[in-house]
């Protein structure tokens, strides 16, 4: 059986959707299946038994951008063939309008989604909106998004036509075979306003990631991992609102920030030196380190204000034995279920819960806090 991968970015680049589909295709391949993956990325984290090819056609764009890169790439006489000699087309991120060709000449149709983009052209749900919005809302959320999360007012102008597409979109992902969602949080989610695809839908969750066992020492000061840089969805708004509290409750305290922060470097920079230097940023670590920090560390902060299908920053927390301290979202109340991790959940974009979260775990003591780490990793 042949399958054919169509990834914009695959990793190494990427986040935890690319380290997802990277821990399938391993074990798909190591299951002998015969793989082909076409991206953008140059230099791809090689599997055994899985070939690559790249193009510039499947670069990371924007919505309308991508769209149309994907339809130059269907009239390649190269990816015809190409599309042509496999039996099963997987498509774990947007080249959604590869369907209907791949349909034509008999291919199986796999989608995977790590994300909301069947019903939202943005491709985000935030946790305070409806059920079942209407035009309208979606139209303001879809604003807001541009707004908040990318801070761009100019990004409005493409509005009118992102969504078009994204109309088109929905239409063809009806037309997959299969559409895996990550969590049952994110397939309700996406049945609630597409219930047409309930045959299609399956839940399988992402496969753990292969973290080494490690010392479960906790450094000798209570520290706080936050890992998720300036960006609007994953939360550093609540954070940013309940840092300068978080330490003045525990003058030991010490947080560690990894990342990309942009203009509000400075303001953490500020709120540092009033705490005695208590705060570090470290901007981006690689992936091992980031690993070694959370190892070390009391507690991960994933304060998430959006629907998160399931972030691995959790379930690697909890591998590594560090309690996560996280938002009652998304896939995360699934991930966490039975644990000890499942009472320091808070609710979303709510500073208080949050800080009081954090301070019980602060406050805790260091074997107290091992023995739940160890329940973590057992557990998980």
């Amino acid at each position: 059986m042949k399958i054919l991968v169509i990834s914009e970015i695959v990793y190494r680049e990427g986040g935890g959707a690319e380290l997802a589909t990277y821990l399938i295709l391993k074990i798909l391949s190591k299951e002998g299946f015969k793989i082909t993956v076409l991206t953008s990325t140059r230099n791809p984290e090689p599997i055994p038994g899985v070939s690559y090819y790249t193009t510039s056609l499947l670069k990371p764009l924007d919505r309308v951008r991508r769209f149309f890169n994907v339809e130059m790439l269907k009239r390649q006489e190269w990816f015809r063939k190409l599309l042509k000699s496999h039996d099963i087309l997987y498509i774990p991120q947007a080249a959604y309008n590869l369907i209907p060709q791949a349909k034509k000449l008999g291919l199986k149709i796999i989608v995977h989604l790590h994300n909301y983009t069947p019903i939202r052209w943005h491709g985000v749900v935030y946790y305070f909106e409806p059920k079942r919005p209407t035009l309208m809302q979606e139209l303001k959320v879809a604003i807001y998004n541009e707004v908040h999360q990318h801070g761009d007012p100019k990004r409005l102008l493409g509005l009118p036509a992102s969504y078009l597409i994204y109309l088109v979109t929905k239409q063809t992902l009806k037309k997959a075979d299969y559409i895996i969602c990550v969590s049952r949080r994110q397939a309700g989610i996406i049945l609630k306003q597409i219930p047409e695809l309930a045959e299609k839908i399956r839940v399988i969750y992402n496969p753990l990631p292969n973290i080494p066992k490690t010392n479960l020492a906790k450094s000798k000061k209570p520290t706080l991992l936050y890992s998720g840089g300036d960006n609007y969805i994953k939360g550093f708004q609540t954070l940013l609102e309940a840092l300068p509290k978080i330490m003045k409750y525990n003058k030991n305290v010490e947080v560690i920030l990894t990342g990309r922060y942009g203009k509000t470097t400075e303001v953490l920079k500020q709120i540092s030196k009033s705490v005695d230097k208590r705060i570090e940023l470290l901007g981006y670590v690689s992936r091992n380190k980031l690993l070694n920090l959370c190892a070390k560390s009391w507690a991960t902060i994933v304060p998430s204000i959006w629907e998160e299908p399931l972030p691995y920053v959790v379930m690697e927390s909890m591998i590594l034995g560090t309690i996560p301290i996280a938002s009652k979202i998304g896939g995360i109340p699934e991930i966490v279920n039975g644990t000890p991790a499942e009472r320091f959940l808070c609710s979303p974009n709510d500073p208080t819960e949050l800080i009081e979260r954090l301070n019980e775990v602060t406050a805790m003591d260091r074997k107290d806090l091992e023995q739940i780490g160890h329940k973590l990793q057992r557990q998980t």
